[in-house]
């Protein structure tokens, strides 16, 4: 192994990659017991956390592009002018080897730490690994904590750990360094950042990083097409299902004895968070909770609620708080009314980790569409929640949502369920609620000054509404509205749910409507409406006539 790295040091040391000088090799085991060689120390600093803390923006810009340009560099190095040729001996096909190879691990291992993940990217991978990309020199394990970078400067002065170098698919190396930006392991050493970036700390995104390292290559970014974004997707699942298979490996000799490393079973643990990386990528997910039955006892409510506080807090703590500065930053742009992409991405990795519709009240669905929990249990979940502004939506339980998919539960007809009820669960709609009015205390409902008059098959409403929450989200496609039948103190109260103006057409649940926009405020998720008389048919009511 070391001779191995030896001549690939040896052989970079004239092209623009940086490796340590080499000074020779000793291929015996009289000396040290085992082969070895020797290279000069190479002085400077070893990042080995990936959000780059203490250093400033600029420099977290320098290192990121270094490092780009620095893999690139390796990937242009002509083989044959290396004298590399022979390097591997058929590098045609090693990503189907390491997949046959890996998969093959896994399921010798498999009864020691069974995952639904692996299984199901050990399926998905059969028919869908990708021809090779070309042939260059890869490193094998090309990250940040494998580059020695210059104290001042930034530069990188030294790559190390050359053992898995070989002949091989350049994508398949690109892949392995731009995990990064997909897992966001709790540990440093395995700390990712944002797939999106953030440019006021410095720190790239995906597309930024990629583009750096095509433009070092002279290609085209292949992520700005379509056919590049499939192709670049199917060599990311791959790796993930590299990592976890190493990983699982390492947690499976850890079992039996047989690792050196201290934190071995800690480090092999993790081969489950990252196949379910994977595993999401490739369309599968696996709620890590379900849903407690109404009957359950109380000691299986208490571990039910814990599992999920413990849940939620590692997903804060690994997700949410890292999210917040570019959500942040995006809410206060001119760009504040579209839907940032990381949002979704983060509502995907709830969803999936079984951290959707928490609030749910089990009295209301009886289990079906939550998680099972009562009110006074869903305190403490909120309380986590609400450290971040940011949070409550990618968990599906931010308001007015919330509000409306309680009471369409609770009084909604089954086809009101379907078109407002069951999109809104899914987090692919929202919503909006009217219930302020300029003339009155509304916060008082007795005193709503809206009226609804029932007219054959339909009801006509009349009124001003006020800081409508809500309805400036793009995804808004309908609002729901309380409204007095009568003009008496106590009368009862109707919502009306009214789908709104969607991409330019009406929807068709409205007969006649005409929506005013008084002001749209710029800096709240409100807007204020005023209905002239307005016709909705009946099966847009709540309750009785």
């Amino acid at each position: 192994m070391v001779e191995r790295e030896y001549r690939v040091i040896n052989a970079l040391q004239s092209t623009p990659v940086p490796v340590p000088q080499t000074h020779l090799l000793h291929e015996q085991d009289d000396i040290v017991g085992t082969p070895f060689y020797v290279m000069d120390f190479v002085q400077g600093t070893i990042f080995k956390d990936a959000q780059l803390p203490g250093l400033e923006s600029e420099e977290r810009r320098t290192v990121y592009s270094y490092m780009a340009q620095t893999l690139a560099a390796l990937h242009n190095v002509d083989v044959a002018a290396a004298g590399l040729s022979d390097f591997s001996k058929n590098p045609q096909g090693c990503m189907q080897r390491q997949f046959k190879q890996w998969n093959s691990q896994y399921q010798k291992n498999r009864d020691a730490m069974p995952s639904a993940s692996m299984d199901f990217l050990s399926t998905w991978l059969q028919d869908k690994m990708p021809a090779d990309h070309e042939i260059t020199i890869i490193h094998g394990d090309y990250r940040l904590d494998n580059i020695i970078f210059d104290n001042a400067t930034r530069e990188p002065k030294a790559v190390l750990d050359w053992e898995l170098a070989r002949l091989g698919d350049p994508l398949c190396d690109l892949a392995h360094n731009c995990i990064m930006f997909y897992y966001q392991g709790t540990m440093p050493s395995l700390r990712g950042i944002c797939k999106y970036g953030d440019a006021q700390a410095g720190l790239p995104s995906e597309h930024e990083y990629i583009g750096e390292y095509c433009r070092a290559r002279g290609i085209d970014n292949f992520l700005d097409t379509e056919d590049g974004r499939t192709l670049w997707n199917t060599y990311m699942i791959f790796t993930c299902f590299r990592i976890a298979g190493i990983l699982h490996g390492v947690y499976v000799r850890s079992l039996k004895g047989q690792s050196a490393a201290a934190n071995a079973r800690q480090i092999g643990s993790l081969a489950e968070e990252v196949a379910k990386v994977g595993a999401r990528l490739a369309g599968f997910s696996e709620p890590e909770f379900t849903s407690l039955a109404l009957d359950a006892s109380e000691d299986e409510r208490k571990k039910h609620v814990a599992a999920l506080k413990d849940a939620l807090n590692a997903f804060m703590e690994s997700h949410v708080y890292p999210a917040e500065t570019i959500i942040q930053q995006h809410l206060s742009s001119d760009k504040r009314w579209t839907i940032h992409p990381l949002t979704i991405d983060l509502q995907e990795k709830a969803k999936a980790e079984g951290l959707w519709n928490l609030f749910m009240p089990i009295e209301a669905d009886h289990g079906q569409y939550g998680a099972g929990l009562r009110n006074l249990e869903y305190t403490d979940l909120c309380e986590i929640m609400g450290r971040s502004l940011i949070a409550p939506e990618l968990f599906n339980c931010g308001a007015p949502d919330t509000g409306n998919m309680e009471v369409l539960v609770r009084y909604g007809t089954e086809e009101q369920k379907n078109n407002y009820l069951l999109p809104l669960l899914s987090g692919k709609v929202k919503s909006c609620f009217a219930m302020t009015e300029p003339a009155v205390a509304s916060s008082d409902a007795t005193n709503i000054a809206t009226t609804i008059i029932r007219d054959g098959d339909e009801y006509a409403i009349n009124g001003h509404k006020w800081w409508t929450s809500g309805a400036m989200d793009p995804r808004c496609e309908f609002g729901t509205a309380p409204h007095s039948d009568t003009q008496q103190c106590h009368s009862t109260l109707t919502y009306i749910h009214s789908p709104l103006w969607h991409l330019g057409e009406w929807t068709t649940w409205i007969k006649y409507i005409i929506t005013h926009c008084i002001s749209c405020l710029s800096a709240v998720d409100t807007i204020a409406l005023l209905y002239y008389p307005m016709y909705f048919f009946f099966s847009n009511c709540d309750g009785k006539d």
